[in-house]
């Protein structure tokens, strides 16, 4: 993957868009699915002491 440092950190700082290609090559250098690349994880917290 031949980008320059500067385009990902602009696409890291949400300064220039991402196109469907790049995704997929970022899915097959970390070698995971698009939907974990792209799906925001929210962890929910459980108060046991209730």
């Amino acid at each position: 993957m031949c980008k320059c440092r500067d385009a990902i950190i602009r696409i890291e700082k949400g300064e220039r868009k991402i196109d469907l290609q790049e995704l997929i090559n970022f899915t097959k250098l970390y070698n995971i699915s698009l939907d974990e690349l792209t799906v925001e994880k929210h962890i929910t917290f459980v108060n046991e002491y209730r």
